[in-house]
């Protein structure tokens, strides 16, 4: 990377008002998958405590292959999930590894631990 980049990246860092833009765009990020994740509550309930931490790998990672389809085919045509759709979800399953976690629950309430 040419140093004139790394400069310009190391000002825009430590510029307030960019600090102030990223925030205001992540609390909307979180805001958007805070409703997501009601509605989906909704219908799916806590399955993820149930899953535990490495079930939600294995949608993480499944999110992640459907990523790479949309980003690199552009393979939307079967599902109208978009990309930004798909980066809320990894946003939620993020949040519910953290959960996960948190709690030790490794292999999901029902699996042992």
């Amino acid at each position: 990377m040419p140093e004139a980049n790394i400069a310009q990246i190391i000002t825009e860092l430590h510029d307030p008002d960019l600090r102030i833009r990223a925030t205001a765009n992540m609390m909307a990020y979180f805001a958007v998958s805070q409703r997501l994740r009601i509605r989906k509550q909704a219908d799916y309930g806590v399955s993820w405590s149930y899953m535990g931490f490495k079930g939600i790998l294995c949608n993480i990672v499944s999110k992640v292959f459907r990523l790479r389809q949309l980003a690199w085919v552009g393979n939307e045509a079967q599902v109208t999930e978009s990309i930004f759709d798909t980066l809320i979800d990894l946003l939620n399953y993020t949040l519910y590894g953290l959960f996960t976690f948190q709690e030790n629950n490794i292999t999901g309430v029902l699996g042992d631990d």
